[in-house]
């Protein structure tokens, strides 16, 4: 079952595994080299669970995920209202959901932290970070051609921006449980917001079966089509 948490010092060896994770690909970061705890014990220490909090996911005791907001633009005050965000996912568990998962939690926590824009940037080829983003309502607004050489190859920088809708009421910005699956209100009808996470639920699950539909039917596009369009409505 996983849970989500604040970070503690000690979750730190377990981040940095993760992280070194994501460098082979070349998708995820900009780092080309494996970086150390010893790095990252000053980079950590600077988030702040009230304003700027660090979350990991855990799974029977094993930490397998981390979502983290940044202060934007060197926290220079006429942006403390702005976050950057950033996730990472072990690479046994991508594709599972997880990734959405996170980014989606940390962005409900965004009013009770005072934030009202949250900053996404990502290499252009990194098309799971992209679907993410458009699942979650982030929009493009600006794109940097060829500007980083990640492993001799020229890529290109997206910055995609989420406005975050704001409360009355600033609230203890801790990661909310999830609740179990017979702790939740059946009606008999749902209601938008229920309709909204049930379509992004079953697109997430399309694209772990569409690749083997397609790779069977190249030519067939209807189930590609139909995902998008139930995509597209939530």
């Amino acid at each position: 079952m996983i849970t989500i948490r604040d970070a503690r010092e000690e979750d730190l060896p377990a981040i940095v595994d993760i992280y070194n994770q994501s460098i082979p690909s070349g998708r995820a970061t900009a780092d080309t080299r494996p970086i150390s705890v010893a790095d990252r014990i000053d980079w950590f220490r600077q988030f702040d669970p009230a304003r700027r909090p660090i979350w990991v996911a855990e799974d029977n005791g094993r930490v397998v995920g981390c979502v983290y907001l940044s202060w934007f633009y060197h926290a220079r005050p006429a942006y403390d209202k702005t976050a950057e965000i950033s996730t990472y996912v072990a690479t046994d568990y991508q594709r599972k959901g997880l990734g959405t998962l996170l980014k989606r939690k940390m962005i409900e926590a965004c009013p009770r932290l005072g934030i009202e824009n949250v900053i996404s940037m990502y290499f252009d080829h990194n098309e799971a970070t992209e679907k993410i983003n458009q699942r979650l309502g982030f929009k493009v607004v600006g794109h940097l051609p060829e500007i980083a050489d990640v492993f001799g190859v020229k890529r290109g920088l997206k910055i995609a921006l989420l406005r975050i809708p704001q409360t009355k009421e600033r609230k203890s910005a801790a990661p909310a449980a999830e609740p179990a699956a017979d702790e939740r209100e059946h009606t008999g009808r749902l209601d938008l917001k229920q309709h909204k996470e049930l379509a992004l639920w079953a697109a997430e699950c399309a694209e772990h079966v569409l690749p083997f539909f397609e790779q069977r039917h190249p030519d067939d596009m209807r189930p590609r089509q139909a995902c998008l369009l139930y995509t597209s409505d939530a």
